[in-house]
């Protein structure tokens, strides 16, 4: 069967189905997915957001990473190296019904879902260059985003699905921009000589956290979505990546490298209450938060 009916007819079937997969509101006990190499290649595991109740969804010989949730907390879409070279796949959230949503010799990673959970965007050097690529769920209708010599990644869709935000080094430096879902009106929100770069919106849309080497390593800002009221968020020394904000905007979560680590932290939306939930020796890296709801 076709990947793209494969996955119509697992859509359809999400209402019965959903009941064998045992997800269950929790609206105080939200829980993050996350990748690591704690049992040998990168799996896909998911905890709660304490760090407790660690598990693993995925089980392949092959390293899988860059997770997204889709906005409904269902359906995971993540890279992996299963069939060769790095392509986009989606999964139910209990790890079932992977299907495969690109297939292209290049390189295809960090896809990010739109906030009405039909398209995903994502960054593939298959023109030769780092660029952004949108395709629907179900794997059609691919289409070229950016059109750029330089490297273009990491985005990230605006709450309202209006805009996109993402890095790009078109100006000699990485800078963060935004576009809107159909490449148009790019705008440079920063132009620092330090890179800036993995920027994620706050659930409000009022804020992006990014990070930066402004005043040193890669640590969290925020500012306005018009590049404006840049503030710093953490001050640990260390090199952190890839910052995801809780669904009530309350709490930001991002890897942080641990000597030979990299372990997954939460931080206050305001820079208070810096938690380590991991602390396994292992690399623990790319968290998103699972919007909602938990696996039992």
């Amino acid at each position: 069967m076709e990947p793209d009916k494969r996955l119509a007819r697992i859509a359809l079937a999400l209402p019965t189905a959903l009941a064998a997969v045992c997800l269950s509101c929790f609206p105080d006990a939200i829980q993050i997915v996350f990748c690591s190499d704690r049992e040998g290649n990168s799996e896909i595991y998911v905890m709660n957001d304490d760090g407790t109740g660690v598990r693993r969804i995925t089980n392949n010989e092959s390293d899988e990473f860059d997770t997204a949730v889709s906005p409904d907390g269902r359906w995971v879409a993540f890279a992996s190296y299963r069939d060769g070279n790095p392509e986009v796949y989606v999964m139910r959230i209990d790890g079932t019904s992977t299907v495969r949503l690109t297939n292209h010799p290049g390189l295809d990673v960090n896809p990010e879902w739109s906030p009405d959970g039909t398209l995903i965007a994502f960054e593939s050097d298959r023109d030769g260059d780092r660029d952004i690529w949108l395709v629907n769920a179900v794997g059609r209708d691919l289409r070229q985003l950016t059109f750029n010599t330089a490297s273009d990644g990491g985005p990230d869709w605006s709450p309202d699905g209006s805009l996109i935000a993402f890095q790009s080094d078109r100006t000699g430096q990485f800078d963060i921009w935004t576009m809107t879902p159909t490449g148009d009106d790019p705008r440079n929100l920063t132009s620092d000589a330090p890179r800036d770069f993995s920027p994620s919106w706050s659930p409000d849309g009022r804020q992006l956290v990014f990070l930066s080497e402004r005043d040193g390593p890669q640590e969290l800002y925020l500012m306005s979505p018009d590049g404006g009221n840049i503030e710093r968020l953490t001050n640990t020394s260390d090199e952190n990546h890839e910052p995801d904000w809780s669904p009530d905007g309350m709490r930001i979560t991002f890897a942080s490298r641990r000597a030979t680590s990299l372990e997954i932290l939460v931080v206050g939306a305001d820079g208070s209450n810096l938690v380590a939930l991991t602390n396994d020796s292992t690399m623990d890296r790319g968290p998103t938060w699972l919007p909602g709801s938990r696996i039992r």
